[in-house]
């Protein structure tokens, strides 16, 4: 097994823990290792060009993948030809490679540097390619894109012209949805200032109704809270057994009239409070409870 750990390993001038510094784009990082600063290109990953969708997907993935200031990042590193190249890992030696994952996400293709290679580590970067482009991903989706010196620049335009007019239909409907959701709060709140109005003026003891603003948004899924403000003069004149009318006859009409509107159904209901209409003193609360359906009445 040692054996077979080290024919598999290769070899690297350097290895160590390391800060990512920059992406520059998606085949080349710029780190802090050991107190210097290295522009790394990363091996066996070639990117399309940084102002193409899939180079900027390339730049997204590596800015969200070596950018977490929680995880630790090591690297393995040549010096081929005056150049830096190496690979990424999060952690010390978990596989897979930062570089294996853009490859196997379809953001790159296999490009083998020059330098020899141990055929299992060409062979497992292969295999990482070759299950993007059984599944289509990324930059295999689109035929004929990749060439066997890159990638087609027209068809690249094509990607980005498609992606672009995407996210602009994208906005369009998202603000399409939220002035439909505007007429809809406003007609909803126009309904419901209707209803308890007519509330109101059935009954001449009733000041004014309120609801709060924020108690209208879903149907079916929000509870409404009301408040009812009763004359003080009037309260002051009535019996317990007529407040006690009030209240459950004025709960009665709102819950029937919001329910016809579907505003509220048995699951949701409408919370009422009465509040004397001068000092805002709480004057009694009658509540429906959603599971037990019961019913509690505090005069005050």
């Amino acid at each position: 097994m040692i054996i077979g750990y080290f024919l598999y390993e290769e070899h690297w001038d350097e290895e160590g823990e390391t800060v990512i510094q920059q992406v520059v784009d998606g085949n080349t990082l710029v780190l802090e290792a050991d107190g210097k600063r290295i522009q790394m290109d990363l091996a066996f990953v070639d990117t399309p060009p940084p102002d193409s969708y899939h180079g900027r997907m390339a730049i997204q993935f590596l800015n969200k993948e070596l950018q977490n200031p929680h995880l630790t990042y090591s690297y393995r590193l040549s010096n081929i030809e005056d150049k830096y190249l190496g690979e990424i890992r999060t952690g010390r030696n978990s596989p897979p490679s930062v570089n294996k994952k853009l490859i196997q996400q379809g953001l790159a293709r296999v490009v083998v540097p020059e330098r020899d290679w141990k055929d299992a580590t060409i062979q497992s970067y292969m295999d990482a390619q070759q299950e993007a482009q059984r599944e289509k991903r990324g930059i295999w989706a689109h035929k004929g894109y990749v060439t066997k010196d890159g990638f087609d620049a027209e068809i690249g335009k094509q990607i980005l012209q498609e992606h672009e007019a995407a996210k602009r239909r994208a906005r369009q409907e998202a603000k399409a949805r939220k002035r439909q959701q505007i007429e809809e709060e406003k007609t909803q709140r126009r309904q419901l200032t209707q209803v308890l109005d007519t509330v109101k003026k059935s009954d001449e003891r009733i000041a004014f109704i309120r609801y709060q603003k924020g108690s209208v948004r879903k149907k079916d899924s929000y509870s409404l809270i009301v408040d009812v403000y009763v004359k003080e003069e009037a309260w002051a004149d009535m019996t317990k057994s007529q407040k006690m009318s009030l209240v459950a006859v004025t709960q009665k009409k709102i819950h029937k009239s919001l329910r016809e509107l579907g505003f509220i159904d048995k699951e949701y209901p409408a919370y009422v409070s009465f509040f004397s209409d001068t000092a805002e003193d709480l004057l009694a609360r009658k509540k429906t409870f959603r599971f037990s359906g019961s019913e509690w009445l505090i005069l005050r």
